[in-house]
């Protein structure tokens, strides 16, 4: 099983965040990115990252990936979370992406690999947590009539902070993605806009993904399981789990950033160098290292 992660960074900047001065936060993902690769690389060893070459450029050159696959990205903005896919779709075997703001404290993933399960997602959203669920409904008889999804539609998808796929059922899935990507881009899809905001890419992976499951009687094994995010919610499951993911702009937050990098320098120390290496080299040259209280000024 390889277990990878990915990152493009796109031209636009960051889908999460945005600031009052012109920074480029991108950099500040160094170090939920370093942490991510940690918590993976001490439980499961080898670790691939898939980036394109203004990503590596950036950060990911600073961080001990023992592979680096540079892929430039083909995606357009709204489509900014389908590279994980792309690196899913390049491995063709079986495969894991975990995100790079995802921090493994316990076995996760073990069940999986060595079980009978097709695919692996962090958990499965209920019909009210699944912003894309309206979206769909208005799209039904397209899904039909397509022959991607022809039975009854409760509502749910995945959230693919994880997003894992036997190579046996990959062919089927991405299939359905290129489907429903070419449906929205020439108008077939009636709507991918809630609140304002675009749904697209959240459509084509955790969306697709589980419509392709029921479709097909597809087995999803969910890190965090249904019943407990019922009762206890997304983070205090993750803690019983052993799971966390800095969903959105968490991982951009100064709080947060001194968080990980005071952890990481007490309890990972031969990770050291590389904190000190990307601060010297980049984040010292940067004024929103200074600006959000990241560093002091010598």
């Amino acid at each position: 099983m390889k277990i990878i992660q990915s990152f493009a960074q796109f031209d636009e900047g960051s889908y999460y965040v945005s600031h009052e001065k012109n920074y480029d936060v991108i950099p500040l993902l160094f170090y939920s990115s370093l942490f991510s690769y940690i918590t993976i690389k001490k439980l499961y060893g080898h670790v691939t990252m898939f980036c394109n070459q203004k990503a590596y450029d950036t950060f990911v050159k600073y961080i001990p990936y023992d592979e680096i696959i540079l892929m430039e990205n083909k995606n357009v903005f709204k489509y900014w979370s389908l590279y994980k896919l792309d690196s899913l779709r390049y491995c063709n075997e079986d495969a894991i992406h975990i995100d790079n703001d995802v921090f493994l404290y316990s076995n996760v993933l073990t069940e999986f690999i060595e079980g009978n399960a097709d695919i692996i997602v962090q958990d499965i959203q209920s019909k009210e947590d699944n912003a894309v669920s309206s979206q769909t409904t208005n799209n039904l008889d397209f899904l039909k009539s397509s022959g991607v999804f022809t039975k009854k539609f409760d509502g749910r998808s995945v959230s693919a902070g994880v997003i894992g796929i036997k190579k046996h059922v990959q062919d089927l899935i991405f299939n359905n993605i290129d489907i429903l990507k070419e449906a929205i881009d020439v108008g077939e899809w009636s709507d991918t806009v809630r609140n304002g905001e675009d749904l697209a890419t959240t459509i084509l992976d955790e969306q697709s993904i589980y419509l392709t499951a029921v479709e097909n009687d597809l087995s999803i094994y969910d890190i965090l399981p249904h019943d407990l995010v019922i009762k206890h919610g997304i983070g205090e499951t993750g803690k019983i789990i052993g799971y966390a993911h800095m969903w959105t702009k968490h991982k951009y937050l100064p709080e947060n950033i001194k968080d990980i990098k005071r952890y990481i320098l007490f309890n990972y120390t031969e990770y050291q160098k590389y904190i000190i290496e990307y601060e010297s080299h980049v984040m010292m040259q940067t004024e929103i290292f200074y600006e959000l209280g990241l560093g002091v000024r010598l």
